[in-house]
């Protein structure tokens, strides 16, 4: 494990990372989104671990290069600074036995790994000789020339020098050749490159919706039907699919809709004559898993959280009916078959007459069961319509019970702050009244009996009024009462000429079926006839045909009688339910009528305070237009603060705007114009030898900071675009004085001032673009 098996293993841990955060994030939008609390369910975090790593300026990568950077650092000196810096870490392992070579050991997510820390100095730098780069930059092959004259990116990538095409350039009529800097370019460590490349990575799979898998392996061999269950297991444990595995378990794993639950399992908790009734909601879903036994699960807004061991004991709850409906299946087609069996025997004995008519009285028994069936039928419709309606009727009734119990509600609550307002503003008004007294008692009493005597005059004028209206009201809605009443009683009406309907349909199907019968016996008589002059010397057979047609006849006029004693049973359970219908409807009538007096009475309570609550309502206006007042003021403010604000207008001045938000004068130090700013700053490195003296200057009107050597310099140092700076802030707790930070998307940067007045201006004047900007994007969204 060396070099090359470390950048490995770090970007497993960055993969781990990623995909432990992704599946526990999907975890938890499914249950904000479904209402469900998620407290329990966490997830190993390795986020510790790639700070080891990863982390500025003490990471384990950033020491490896800052030991690149000492000619006399070894691969011992190393070690030793890893186990120096990470002492205290709780997953890095420092190897107390000799190994005869530098170690150390880190605890990763899948196992400890023990590093051999021999060659890492010299594998990270990656330097070639000088002179194997003179030669590959003077190479004949043009595309190894574009290699080693090309830029060197931080991910690690070549960017090909870009050849000129066309003619040569010419000057003074001889052709001018290009010469090219053959000077050993400095190259980025390869761990620089690693993490560069590796944060490109996990920028690109965060801005998509990634879809993980993982390949595993049976066996080491490669050999076909080896299933080696350790080595499976391990590889599942080290990609973190156990782990995934885990917190599924630990969340609930199976999500059914209600719809599809309820379909599956509603047989569980209601009887199968009501199956075609049951509501696929969350209340019918919670009575069929109380009903089931289970425990520990959560009902959605859309679906059911239930655990993974749930599945089988729903299943294993409705296996009883599986094996219910298998033995009635079972003895229900034996029963036919034994049937079947008896019908062809006694058909085999029988002569040619005998069959005949025993395919006449089938013919008859099927035509009456198909009679049956179809009257089944005609009264279950009939049932379930009146059922449909009964239900659409009920919740109509419920529904108006319902908004009729909410306006009461909104009544009374109405009333209560009414009064409450009156009372606080009767108080305040016999406080005004006492003080008035005490100054002029004599004159200020009449003229205030006065005032009372025409307020109560006018007040009763109104409540009389009121009271007239409400009269009306209550007129108009017994009026309201009466046409409804009206309606129920045409709707029995209707329902009683539907019965006598009904009736005329039933008496005209009785006919019908007398006419079917009668001509079924003569076409059986007309046979028996026939076979009796067919075989006139089979007298007795025909004579037994006879008798058995007898008994045939008999048994279906038992068999009618009893089929119209039970539709007359039918048709009185009928007449019965619709006079309980009607009987259920005057009840409700009476209900509406009695609960249209109570709204009625409320009403009136209602509008008697209607005269108190205009005094409220003035008084709240009067507040809602100096509220407004408040914020146009505010707003004109804002407006204000933001056109002095705004950077891009043709009036804007750095000067004035930096003075503004510092609250003082721009120090000496400091060259501020209107569009830009000048001065000396310290730009701060790692090491004290980086420490840098800068001429800047922050062009506001080309939206950059740049950075020169001196102050007559003409090509910078570099620069920072304002608009990708995040921000610019002076650290509270730095040991150095006058410094601030200025942050931005590749890399921050540390800058120290003359003085204190220098720093705040600065930092002012960097700021007014990140500012702005934040601000204006604000106020857009």
């Amino acid at each position: 494990n060396s070099f090359e098996q470390l950048c490995i293993n770090v970007a497993h841990e960055q993969l781990q990372f990623f995909f432990n955060r992704h599946t526990f994030s999907i975890e938890l939008e499914a249950y904000v989104a479904e209402g469900v609390d998620a407290t329990k369910v966490t997830f190993r975090d390795n986020e510790p671990l790639l700070k080891i790593f990863l982390e500025k300026p003490v990471g384990l990568l950033a020491l490896l290069d800052e030991e690149c950077m000492f000619p006399k650092a070894t691969d011992t000196t190393m070690v030793e600074k890893f186990n120096q810096h990470f002492k205290d870490c709780p997953d890095y392992v420092i190897l107390q036995k000799a190994r005869g070579h530098p170690a150390f050991a880190i605890k990763h997510f899948a196992a400890t790994v023990e590093y051999n820390g021999t060659h890492f100095l010299e594998k990270n730098r990656d330097n070639l000789a000088g002179d194997i780069i003179d030669l590959m930059q003077e190479s004949g092959l043009s595309i190894v020339q574009d290699v080693f004259l090309g830029e060197i990116l931080n991910t690690g990538q070549i960017r090909p020098r870009a050849r000129q095409e066309g003619a040569p350039r010419v000057h003074r009529g001889k052709e001018v050749v290009t010469q090219v800097s053959k000077v050993n370019r400095r190259t980025p460590t390869l761990s620089a490159q690693f993490k560069n490349s590796l944060a490109v990575l996990i920028e690109r799979m965060t801005a998509c919706f990634p879809h993980f898998v993982r390949c595993i392996k049976p066996n080491a061999a490669q050999a076909a039907n080896d299933f080696q269950e350790d080595m499976v297991r391990t590889q599942l444990s080290y990609t973190g699919v156990l782990e995934s595995t885990r917190i599924r378990q630990e969340g609930y794993a199976w999500r059914p809709t209600f719809d599809v639950f309820v379909k599956r399992y509603k047989i569980i908790a209601f009887p199968y004559t009501k199956l075609n009734q049951v509501q696929e909601n969350a209340r019918t879903a919670k009575r069929i898993i109380e009903a089931a036994g289970l425990d520990n699960f959560m009902v959605g807004h859309t679906i059911l959280f239930l655990k993974y061991y749930h599945h089988d004991q729903m299943e294993a709850a409705l296996q009883q009916f599986y094996t219910r409906v298998q033995n009635i299946q079972s003895a229900v087609r034996a029963y036919f078959a034994r049937a079947q069996l008896r019908r062809l025997q006694e058909r085999a004995r029988m002569n040619a007459a005998e069959r005949a008519a025993a395919e006449a009285r089938d013919a008859e028994e099927r035509a009456r069961l198909d009679a049956i069936k179809a009257a089944r039928e005609a009264e279950a419709d009939m049932r379930r319509q009146e059922e449909e309606a009964r239900i659409a009727e009920q919740q109509r009734l419920e529904q108006e019970k319902e908004e009729a119990e909410a306006r009461a509600a909104e009544q009374l609550r109405l009333v209560k702050e009414a009064e409450a307002v009156k009372a606080a503003h009767d108080a305040e008004r016999l406080k005004a009244e006492a003080a008035a007294q005490e100054k002029q008692r004599a004159a200020e009493a009449a003229l205030a009996t006065k005032q009372k005597a025409e307020e109560e005059a006018e007040r009763a004028r109104k409540q009389r009024e009121d009271a007239l209206r409400l009269a009306e009201e209550a007129l108009a809605r017994a009026e309201a009462t009466e046409v409804q009443m009206e309606k129920l009683a045409c709707a029995a009406e209707e329902a009683r000429r539907e019965k006598e309907e009904a009736d005329k349909a039933l008496h005209q199907q009785r006919l019908e079926r007398q006419k079917s019968r009668k001509k079924r016996t003569d076409d059986a008589a007309r046979l028996a006839q026939e076979a009796q002059d067919r075989a006139l010397t089979e007298a007795k057979a025909a004579e037994e045909a006879r008798l058995a047609q007898e008994r045939a006849d008999q048994e279906a006029r038992l068999a009618e009688e009893a089929r119209l004693g039970q539709e007359r049973l039918a048709r009185q359970e009928a007449e019965k339910q619709l006079l309980d219908k009607l009987r259920h409807l005057e009840e409700e009538a009476a209900k509406a009528k009695a609960l249209a007096a109570e709204q009625a009475r409320a009403a009136a309570d209602a509008l008697a305070a209607k005269q108190r609550a205009d005094e409220v309502a003035l008084r709240a206006e009067q507040e809602r237009l100096a509220e407004e007042r408040r914020l146009a003021e505010e707003q004109e403010a804002e407006e204000a603060e933001f056109r002095s604000a705004d950077f891009r207008s043709p009036t804007f001045n750095l000067r004035n705007r930096v003075e503004t938000l510092i609250e003082s004068k721009i120090p000496a130090d400091v060259q501020c114009e209107e569009k830009s700013m000048k001065g000396w700053l310290l730009k701060i490195g790692l090491h004290r030898k980086n420490w840098k003296r800068r001429w800047f200057v922050l062009d506001i009107a080309h939206n950059v900071l740049h950075y020169f050597e001196s102050e007559k310099s003409k090509k910078d140092k570099g620069h920072i675009p304002l608009d990708l700076i995040l921000r610019c802030y002076a650290p509270s707790d730095h040991k150095e004085k006058n410094m601030f930070i200025v942050e931005t998307f590749q890399r921050t940067y540390f800058i120290q001032a003359t003085s204190p007045e220098a720093m705040r201006a600065w930092v002012a004047a960097i700021n007014v673009v990140p500012l702005f900007t934040e601000y204006l994007t604000h106020t857009t969204s």
